[in-house]
């Protein structure tokens, strides 16, 4: 069986290549003489993380030559389908599932999630595309009420994030450390003397700092801006696919921003602050049974504090009803291995 994967890889972003080896990892447990290639910014270095070819994400006639020689083109995860921040990364990823249709092949999107898609033509273009589609497998209900609300005609699973696939409850352990992440915001000055002021507010009260950059060239240099306010080094943990999926690590909280980041923590059952910046975060917060420290827009020090100091209050039961959580999240994940077999022996 030959295999497309498509996606932000090659990046450096690690939320997206936690995504990509769990397809891959999928992918072999029902194929395991699969030939998987995938789409990368940087082939090489997805080569050597992932074990696997690639084609060069702006190659086109190369990735059409891709699909043409594929048995099956899988959407491995993300936000990919949406344009509010990009109108062209949205037209980009419906040509080539567009062209996977065409040519006849198997075109799955496991762990997605979606939109919002903006504007009549691009809500015309996205319906069309995606009512074409084998299997949608969303990763939460906001995406299968959005797929129903564009009146898109394929099927559609509910079920969770790729990177919860293969999750087990860790032990639970004593620790006073804790992490925080962050992702650049236009105008974040706000947000960085925000998260700085709960930075002074845990030092003071004797927790260890570490920092968790997604991002290499964004989140660490927000983090550093942190750094510079508290005007103390803090260090960034190692942060890779390894550490994210089968890491053991015991800290106390996170409050974090980006999805990953907090899927990161989750994960390893690790209560978790959120600062929202998009419905995703929310809707996976609420999954999670945790809570948030304000939008990101209107985010304060002392909404952060207060924030933490209910986490601080409720842990136990915060990290209880996390692991609850977690795993019914990780029976909704199994849907991906599940459709994708199914499709296959279709």
């Amino acid at each position: 069986m030959k295999v497309l994967i498509v996606g932000y890889y090659g990046s450096d972003n690690i939320g997206d290549e936690v995504l990509l080896a769990q397809v891959v990892r999928i992918v072999r447990s029902i194929s395991p003489e699969a030939r998987i290639q995938a789409i990368s910014y940087r082939g090489e270095e997805t080569r050597r993380l992932h074990g696997i070819q690639t084609v060069g994400r702006n190659k086109y006639f190369k990735i059409l030559k891709a699909i043409r020689e594929s048995d099956l083109v899988i959407g491995g995860g993300g936000s990919i389908l949406q344009n509010v921040t990009s109108q062209r990364s949205l037209v980009y990823y419906l040509a080539v599932f567009y062209s996977g249709i065409l040519m006849r092949k198997k075109v799955v999107l496991l762990g997605n999630g979606f939109g919002p898609v903006m504007g009549r033509f691009s809500s015309w273009l996205t319906r069309t595309v995606l009512s074409g589609l084998d299997h949608f497998v969303a990763r939460d209900p906001d995406t299968v009420n959005r797929l129903k609300s564009l009146g898109v005609n394929c099927p559609v699973t509910l079920g969770a994030d790729l990177a919860y696939y293969g999750y087990r409850p860790r032990e639970a352990g004593e620790s006073r450390r804790v992490l925080i992440n962050l992702r650049p915001w236009p105008e974040s000055r706000g947000l960085v003397d925000a998260v700085t002021g709960l930075g002074r507010y845990l030092l003071d009260r004797g927790y260890e700092l570490f920092f968790l950059s997604m991002q290499e060239g964004k989140d660490d240099v927000v983090l550093r801006e942190v750094m510079a306010g508290l005007e103390t080094e803090i260090p960034f943990v190692d942060n890779s696919i390894g550490t994210f999926i089968e890491g053991q690590e015991t800290y106390f909280a996170m409050v974090g921003m980006r999805l990953h980041a907090l899927i990161w923590a989750g994960i390893k059952d690790i209560p978790f602050v959120s600062i929202p910046y998009d419905p995703k975060i929310n809707a996976y917060t609420q999954m999670s049974r945790q809570g948030s420290g304000g939008e990101v827009e209107s985010v304060t020090e002392e909404g952060l504090v207060e924030a933490f100091e209910t986490l601080c209050r409720d842990r136990d039961s915060r990290r209880r009803a996390l692991v609850a959580a977690n795993e019914t999240i990780a029976r909704e994940s199994e849907k991906n291995r599940e459709v994708l077999r199914a499709v296959i022996q279709e």
